[in-house]
């Protein structure tokens, strides 16, 4: 699948606010369930690069052995990587909200 078509099978869109501090343009994650508010938390193209996408490629390159997976996010559900992909976990009920493939979160990461 296309980004564009990982996009808008996940209903996931963006906006661009501009900063008042610095009039830098800031994206803005809209959509998708429940990884909207993890890419709230992510909106840093550094952050995710250095800690969301290792732990995808971790899974995505055949390495079954467990690695630190737990993305959690302060106020959101429990955010768990596995081989099947990425688990969101309802804090309360600990039923699983949503499930997303490795691939598709990677190419969603990278948007």
């Amino acid at each position: 699948m296309t980004t564009t078509e990982v996009l808008s099978f996940h209903d996931i869109s963006f906006i661009t606010l501009e900063s008042e501090l610095d009039s830098k343009p800031i994206k803005f994650f809209i959509g998708g369930g429940e990884m909207e508010s993890f890419f709230l938390n992510f909106r840093n193209l550094d952050d995710v690069e250095s800690e969301v996408i290792p732990v995808i490629d971790h899974y995505l390159n055949g390495n079954l052995f467990a690695i630190d997976n737990d993305l959690t996010v302060e106020g959101s559900d429990y955010i768990e990587v596995t081989t099947l992909g990425v688990r969101f976990i309802n804090k309360v009920t600990l039923v699983e909200d949503q499930l997303v493939p490795l691939d598709q979160f990677k190419t969603i990461a990278q948007a």
